[in-house]
């Protein structure tokens, strides 16, 4: 399990891995680092087809997202990284991959006030990435920020259907969640 790590300060901005046998534990706390000698805010964990895993995650002060594969037992960052989305200023990344696209939904640095999340694609997970603008429709559009994607079965007419998850931050966090469905909501936009 790898998780964001920090102080009462937000000052560590490390990440932390633990493992177990199972997925409801117990855990064995292993070490925190900051991975590739960034600083690490806000991240995720992507697992590709091939089965390599990346950690994607805020860095420079949140002013970029850093993306990188692990170690083919997952327990470490490997040499390469790549800087993306520079100057944007983005947080909370969460992806997916469609008919071989990546996306990725990010959120602005905007701590506890609402701001319109953005959507990006790539064709390769490493970039570059394109931004394809804000992904939420209707009257709020204020979207909050993504926590992550998970796949589900769908009919065979659409074969792939994914929930988001995304807290509405207030002073007590309410866990809200909305099925996205492919491909009306993200074709459109490219």
């Amino acid at each position: 399990m790898w998780m964001h790590i920090d102080d009462g300060n937000y000052t560590k901005a490390a990440v932390g891995i633990a493992i177990s046998d199972y997925p409801t534990g117990p855990f064995s706390y292993l070490h925190s680092k900051r991975p590739h000698g960034f600083d690490s805010r806000d991240m995720t964990i992507f697992k590709d087809d091939d089965g390599v895993a990346y950690i994607i995650y805020s860095s420079e002060d949140n002013s970029e997202l850093h993306i990188g594969p692990l170690t083919e037992d997952y327990l470490d960052v490997t040499h390469v990284v790549r800087r993306i989305l520079i100057g944007q200023h983005r947080e909370a990344p969460a992806l997916f991959k469609y008919q071989g696209t990546y996306y990725m939904i990010t959120s602005g640095c905007t701590g506890w006030a609402p701001n319109e999340a953005l959507a990006h694609a790539a064709e390769s997970i490493m970039g570059p990435w394109e931004t394809m603008g804000n992904p939420c429709i209707g009257g709020n559009k204020m979207f909050r920020q993504t926590t992550f994607f998970a796949q589900v079965g769908g009919p065979a007419d659409r074969p792939l259907d994914y929930d988001f998850g995304f807290p509405v931050w207030s002073r007590v966090s309410i866990y809200w969640h909305r099925k996205w469905r492919l491909p009306s909501g993200w074709r459109g936009l490219k």
